[in-house]
């Protein structure tokens, strides 16, 4: 899959994502800038348990778990850790500011 997005100082060309065998969801997007890795973004789905990213269950497989934004180095730029309850809402949102983790509680979450 190949797609141009515009970018800042020009345009990006997407030129390799990865989808999960069973749900179809991207679990790596590499952007080039010609033949350069500039970014790649990394997803891994289920809920983080403190670890690693866990299954929510049989029918609820489309929650991103673990998102992970890295430079055409391999610096992590960004990340996103999210936790989920049994039903697949959300409970935690933990962000990488780079030097520690910002959490967003949602205790009172009813749909």
């Amino acid at each position: 899959m190949s797609t141009l997005i515009p970018g800042v100082a020009g345009e990006f060309s997407v030129s390799a994502t990865t989808l999960e065998g069973t749900t179809g969801l991207p679990t790596d997007v590499k952007e080039y800038a010609g033949t350069t890795l500039v970014r790649e973004t990394a997803t891994v789905y289920g809920s983080w348990n403190g670890s690693s990213c866990a299954a929510l269950g049989s029918y609820i497989n489309d929650r991103p778990c673990d998102i992970k934004i890295t430079n055409g180095a391999g610096a992590v730029q960004a990340e996103t850790r999210n936790t989920y309850d049994a039903k697949g809402n959300p409970v935690t949102i933990s962000k990488w500011t780079g030097s520690s983790w910002l959490n967003r509680y949602f205790p009172d979450y009813r749909p």
